[in-house]
């Protein structure tokens, strides 16, 4: 009982002070930094997949030991806004001392080898990111201009029930064919024309347990598919 007594008086306060705060000239209120309670000493990073929590505290560290009423969320936003894999962000004060960042991060699809440091998005955006990132779910894309030819083939895999999450790699070739490379080092390379054909029969093949030995499936020659 008596720690939620406790409780229920540290958010009066904090409220009070809050609404002085907000109702008068914050510069009569500057005795409140001398208050340790009220320096900022946790910045909470929720809603990341790709960013590390690490770069993006390090990128806004310098809150730290700011006073938390007297912080602007201006100082923050600026230097979010920044980082092109962020979409959007939410920025919150738990008082007495702790930062909550929600972000809202670009949906990527894969890796363009050919464009140091660029990921192709969903929405066919090709954005390059500034800031260390976790690769370890994304597919590779290799290949000149692959990233023309990407989400239409993408698309066309997603529409067959294709197992995207087996991919490790896209391959792109100049006459306009991909090879996939998949997690389990198995090779597949597509022909041409017919894709959408070849693509289902792809599907079926990797499902037989006779072709489960080989690790090339070659279906460049129409009507016929080499195994290695």
């Amino acid at each position: 009982m008596q720690v939620l007594i406790d409780k229920k008086n540290r958010i009066l306060i904090y409220l009070l002070i809050f609404i002085l705060l907000s109702s008068y000239n914050n510069s009569k209120y500057k005795f409140l930094n001398n208050f340790d309670l009220f320096r900022i000493s946790s910045i909470q990073i929720e809603g990341n997949s790709l960013l590390l929590k690490k770069e993006i505290i390090q990128l806004i560290g310098n809150i730290f030991e700011q006073n938390i009423f007297f912080l602007k969320k201006s100082e923050i936003d600026e230097k979010l806004k920044s980082v092109s894999i962020i979409h959007s962000f939410d920025i919150k004060k738990k008082y007495p001392d702790t930062i909550i960042i929600n972000i809202y991060e670009e949906k990527p699809l894969g890796i363009l080898i050919e464009k140091d440091k660029h990921i192709i998005t969903q929405e066919n955006n090709i954005i390059s990111y500034n800031l260390d990132i976790d690769k370890s779910n994304l597919p590779l894309i290799y290949g000149k201009e692959a990233e023309i030819f990407f989400l239409e083939f993408y698309n066309l895999l997603k529409k067959y029930d294709f197992p995207l999450n087996k991919i490790s790699s896209f391959h792109f070739f100049q006459i306009g064919r991909w090879d996939l490379k998949l997690k389990n080092e198995k090779i597949i390379k597509l022909p041409y024309e017919n894709i959408e054909r070849s693509i289902i029969q792809t599907i079926t093949y990797l499902n037989e347990e006779k072709l489960k030995e080989y690790n090339i499936i070659d279906l460049r020659i129409d009507g016929k598919i080499i195994v290695q």
